[in-house]
């Protein structure tokens, strides 16, 4: 899947196998050598997975959260892309709040879709 940016300057790949999700800069169709992060999903609850996105954001070219799982490999520039796997908190209650605003897009996996309205772009790629 590639998902990118409202004006399509920036692309991000994202490549899941079973338990296994890759999250790489650019446009990609295998899992290149480097620039790509390596993830677990495999204890993701099926109704809560999803990828949450800004682009442009405090100085990096995007961040990115994927909650719940679990880091096995870094192979990104961290100065430039800024990654997580827990959502920021309201009162102990994990938010999705600041994804919802411009330049920002949520990929909702059981949906199969990107939230809110977003004019971000979502291609499917077999």
């Amino acid at each position: 899947m590639h998902i990118y940016s409202v004006d399509k300057s920036q692309c991000i790949t994202v490549i899941d196998d079973w338990d296994t999700r890759y999250i790489i800069n650019g446009k990609f169709y295998d899992v290149p050598e480097n620039n790509y992060i390596k993830l677990d999903v495999g204890d993701v609850d099926p109704l809560e997975d999803g990828i949450y996105i800004c682009w442009s954001k405090q100085n990096y070219e995007w961040q990115l959260i994927s909650d719940g799982a679990q880091i096995v490999d870094i192979n990104l520039d961290t100065n430039r892309f800024l990654f997580g796997t827990e959502l920021p908190k309201e009162r102990g209650i994990p938010s999705d709040k600041e994804f919802r605003g411009d330049h920002c897009a949520i990929f909702d996996y059981y949906q199969m879709k990107l939230f809110p309205n977003s004019e971000a772009i979502v291609e499917f790629v077999d």
